[in-house]
């Protein structure tokens, strides 16, 4: 290892002093770089070397690279301004003046130290990728780098080798036919290249998409160089469409055939050879005719060429290859919108094509009746017109299909263009439009869940009288209860509306929505229940003993299964119970708990969190306890997740003092008593040990018991050196050891 690692820190000595005669960097900073790279060099020589070592050499390297060319062009500035006093001077210069700017300007020479770190670069990732050659990620991060670095010599390698293999990742053969057409202008060898990509790919979307929007591109290139030719006279006229004739400067992709083209169908030739085709008779006629309109007209090969033949050709074939993809047809409506007007015949072609092969989906239809808004701007004099177009295809479309995801569609295209609007008419119209919608709605019985629940929105923010729109409130909600009865979210308004109205006790009505809805549903109830039982404690409705009876009795009927539900029910009553009563009696009612049933990690989790903020100073006492997140990183970027765990998030609090705890209000028999309920249930969480350790090594006098802990913690978590479990529990140890 020594040996290699030696050898290579050999080769960068000619850069060294380089970078050391061109005073680049002072002897301090060369032996810190020298020191650096030996160091990521020893990491990359191990036996089994990691990815985020190289990453991290590369990093380095670029960094170097950019500060290098920042002193550099001081240089060049320093060379300029001394040119500029040598000139001033005229013959009053000196000998030295005339040595001391020859010196400057050798500064400025390109020599070894200009190229090598690129250079470097360029061996580490090839290094890595040796080691890591189905690594997708860090292909593309190597392509992205040479494409920045404009080294279209390296690329012009790279793109064969990645392509070979991996064949059927369509990310490498967009970038590939991306970098032929942007950079190298050549339109032929993307095109080829994407064609090559869908032989092997046929059902590749991107690839699909990429091809499509090339041929766009191209085709509005061409459309923009005929405007400038129609100027010119005959004989300055071009053979536009003749691609061969393109010589782009930088090194085109040379990539050999590959056995997956070979095994895969020719379905994508056929494409290929009809495109030829129809390039070959467009290029001909450019040749042989004037294209300027006052010689003669265009041919029919120009005709459609220029119309976006290719671009329809190839959509055709894209949704043979890929069927009853709605949201892939709509992506091609979405390229043909960036270009201009002439792309319209290719949108009404796919708008037909998908009232063909979708009749019967709901989304496609509500689609269809949205087309005539889609390209016209809410405040142009057309909007209107094409407003009751879509209305009218809308009304005619929920005639003939007439089911509520029509409706609902319809319902969302009015609302959409209501909040749009700035025009006071078109506004009123489509209040009207909406207000009947759901009057219909309602009376055909089309009427879904979600539509009455945005109907009581558009209520509440309409400004109608405060009477009628209560009413009307509660005419939606009970019309709503009668279809959907076991709707929790038409329950929570209900029981809402309720609230506010200031009726009849409304515990029984609370308790029987809860029974009705599903548990993982009846969240939100919950909650608007907790809250009305503390207005109705604070208004002595019901008193304290009288809720505790309910809370009991609702855990004991929870399911077995409903582990969740439990855990969110219990969370609320500990929570209830801290706010209601004293420590003691919150201690009784947990005691009880536990010896009725085993419970789960976040139920213990939830009392030590409460036991320990009950100790909080009197100055933290309104101290925010959602806490960010803190997260432990090792090299290999693995992580200790904390983002659920409120237990740990409190922990950390405490460590950083952001919550200050009186440790002699703080009641450490009862925490350790529920961190062992707690890590008997699982053991191997090492978030938990992590807790309790540090809880009695910041607050137990006894520093043995918390040692003994953590020795304990090591034999339980099975303690390996090499296991990634054991060395983020031990590193995150000895951190809070300092610490603390």
């Amino acid at each position: 290892m020594a040996d290699i690692v030696q050898m290579r820190l050999e080769q960068m000595l000619p850069e060294i002093e380089d970078l050391e005669k061109k005073k680049i960097f002072n002897k301090a900073e060369l032996t810190s770089i020298i020191n650096k790279r030996k160091r990521f060099e020893y990491f990359l020589a191990r036996r089994i070397p990691k990815k985020i070592d190289f990453l991290r050499y590369i990093e380095f390297e670029l960094n170097l690279d950019a500060l290098r060319k920042k002193r550099k062009d001081r240089i060049i500035e320093a060379v300029k301004a001394n040119q500029k006093l040598l000139k001033s001077k005229g013959n009053d210069k000196t000998k030295e003046d005339v040595e001391k700017s020859e010196y400057l300007v050798s500064l400025m020479r390109v020599t070894l130290s200009d190229y090598s770190i690129l250079r470097h670069v360029h061996s580490l990732y090839n290094r890595a990728l040796k080691r890591f050659p189905g690594d997708v990620e860090l292909w593309v991060q190597y392509l992205e780098w040479a494409q920045k670095s404009s080294n279209s010599k390296l690329l012009g390698k790279v793109f064969p080798r990645v392509i070979s293999l991996h064949p059927t990742k369509d990310i490498f053969w967009v970038m590939a036919a991306s970098w032929e057409f942007e950079k190298n202008g050549n339109a032929l060898s993307g095109r080829t290249l994407l064609q090559r990509g869908l032989r092997i790919n046929s059902e590749s979307k991107k690839l699909w998409l990429e091809y499509f929007r090339l041929e766009l591109l191209y085709l509005e290139k061409l459309r923009e160089r005929r405007k400038i030719l129609f100027g010119k006279t005959n004989n300055d006229n071009e053979t536009e469409n003749d691609e061969s004739k393109e010589k782009p400067e930088n090194e085109s992709i040379e990539l050999p055939e590959l056995e997956l083209e070979s095994q895969s169908k020719n379905s994508g030739d056929i494409l290929q050879q009809r495109i030829a085709e129809l390039v070959e008779k467009t290029a001909k006629a450019n040749a042989e005719d004037v294209l300027h309109p006052a010689f003669q007209a265009e041919t029919d090969a120009q005709k459609a060429f220029f119309s976006g033949a290719i671009s329809k050709l190839i959509y055709k074939n894209a949704i043979n290859a890929i069927k009853d993809d709605l949201k892939f047809r709509l992506d091609f409506i979405k390229i043909y919108n960036k270009f201009g007007k002439w792309t319209s015949s290719g949108i009404d072609e796919i708008y037909e094509s998908i009232k063909e092969d979708f009749k019967g989906n709901e989304e496609a239809q509500a689609i269809l009746c949205e087309r005539f808004v889609n390209a016209v701007d809410v405040n142009d004099s057309e909007f209107p017109l094409k407003l009751k177009m879509s209305i009218d295809a809308f009304e005619t479309c929920i005639s003939e299909i007439n089911n509520k995801k029509i409706w609902q569609y319809y319902k969302e295209f009015l609302q959409k263009y209501l909040e749009r609007c700035e025009e006071e008419n078109l506004k009123l119209y489509l209040d009207k439009s909406l207000q009947k919608l759901y009057s219909r709605a309602q009376e055909n019985k089309i009427m879904s869940e979600e539509m009455y629940l945005s109907w009581l929105d558009y209520v509440e923010e309409n400004d109608e009288d405060e009477k009628a729109k209560e009413k009307q409130i509660n005419d939606i909600i009970n019309n709503g209860l009668q279809v959907y009865p076991n709707s929790s979210k038409l329950l929570y308004q209900n029981l809402s509306n309720k609230m506010s109205s200031n009726q009849s006790s409304l515990i029984p009505e609370f308790e029987k929505a809860i029974k009705q809805v599903k548990p993982n549903e009846s969240y939100e109830i919950w909650d608007l229940y907790l809250n009305y039982l503390k207005e109705e404690m604070e208004a002595e409705h019901i008193d304290s003993d009288e809720i505790n009876k309910k809370f009991k009795n609702t855990i004991s009927t929870i399911r077995l299964d409903d582990s969740d539900y439990e855990n969110f029910v219990l969370s609320k009553y500990l929570e209830w119970s801290k706010d209601t009563f004293d420590m003691t009696k919150f201690r009784s009612i947990v005691k009880d708990l536990i010896q009725s049933k085993q419970r789960t990690l976040p139920f213990f989790e939830k009392c030590i969190e409460i036991e320990v903020l009950s100790s909080k100073k009197e100055e933290d006492i309104n101290v925010d306890i959602v806490i960010d997140d803190i997260m432990d990183v090792d090299e290999n970027q693995n992580q200790i997740n904390t983002n659920e765990n409120t237990l740990n998030k409190l922990i950390n609090k405490i460590l950083n003092k952001e919550i200050k705890i009186d440790s002699s209000k703080l009641n450490l028999d009862i925490i350790g008593f529920l961190f062992e309920k707690a890590i008997s249930y699982d053991i191997s969480n090492i978030d938990l040990w992590l807790a309790y350790v540090i809880i009695e090594m910041k607050f137990n006098k006894s520093l043995n018991f918390a040692s003994e802990l953590y020795v304990r913690a090591l034999n339980e978590l099975k303690y390996n050196a090499s296991d990634i479990t054991s060395q983020l529990f031990e590193k995150r140890y000895q951190e809070i050891k300092k610490n603390l």
